[in-house]
């Protein structure tokens, strides 16, 4: 429920920029104004207190981008390797097609060429993902039934081998759907948000009760984070966004295919 609130609420990387951006400046001028209005105080212990607050703030926000960040960088990593590794094993299957027998060999060897450009289309932006889903789960089930067929009429371990590697290359397809649709979760994201905006209040609340608008504080610390989190939400949306997964080795894979 609230993954789906997060993707209706910042649809694109346009709304997450301009949304959080203003939010965190709204809340470093408010708090800038709220400690512009407090009564000046000579004893260094009450300024002091202010900046304890906010380095503590400030940490604890510094703690969470880390670790979301490295989150949202593991989960790149992960399809990035997922996509290599299926697209080998793609290879080896079509490779493995020169083993089957007749009929079963050209048929297989079309269906694998569909199978590619819709694995490709997973992750492409504006295409059908639920329609690349179903045809993906139609080719599995037209490459699985020319497998039986050609075990049916050479059984040996030649086409035991073939059987292996189109097992492999359909449990790698469920891997790395399993893998696309791991995210941040939308829990982790409502505390960032929140931090931040306490963390940028803090900030500039300190420079209202110092009389002083630190211009770091108040514009660039809230850019700063902003730019944060619009990297992290790159890293996370494998459709979305300017940092784009990797599909060379599926392509060239493709390329080599065609006749």
């Amino acid at each position: 429920m609230l993954e789906s609130f997060l993707s209706s609420l910042f649809p694109n990387q346009l709304c997450v920029l301009f949304g959080v951006s203003l939010t965190l400046f709204a809340a470093a001028e408010i708090g800038y104004r709220m400690g512009a209005r407090v009564p000046p105080k000579e004893d260094h212990a009450f300024q002091n207190e202010i900046s304890g607050y906010q380095s503590a703030v400030l940490g604890l926000l510094a703690l969470l981008l880390g670790f979301t960040f490295s989150m949202a960088l593991n989960h790149y990593n992960l399809r990035c390797s997922l996509i290599i590794q299926e697209a080998n094993s793609i290879r080896t299957t079509w490779l493995r097609t020169s083993f089957l027998p007749g009929e079963t060999r050209e048929i297989s060897r079309k269906l694998l060429r569909g199978y590619v450009n819709h694995r490709i289309n997973q992750d492409i932006p504006g295409s059908n993902h639920q329609e690349d889903l179903g045809q993906i789960s139609i080719l599995q089930k037209a490459l699985w039934q020319q497998a039986e067929k050609a075990a049916a009429i050479a059984p040996n371990p030649i086409t035991a081998s073939y059987i292996t590697s189109l097992n492999e290359t359909i449990d790698l397809a469920s891997t790395r759907l399993a893998a696309h649709r791991v995210r941040v979760p939308g829990a982790l994201w409502m505390i960032l948000m929140i931090v931040s905006i306490f963390g940028i209040w803090s900030s500039g609340f300190s420079s209202g009760v110092n009389g002083k608008r630190a211009l770091f504080l108040t514009v660039g610390l809230p850019g700063l984070i902003t730019l944060v989190l619009l990297l992290i939400a790159d890293l996370n949306s494998p459709t979305r966004g300017l940092i784009r997964t990797d599909y060379s080795c599926m392509t060239d894979l493709r390329n080599s295919m065609n006749p």
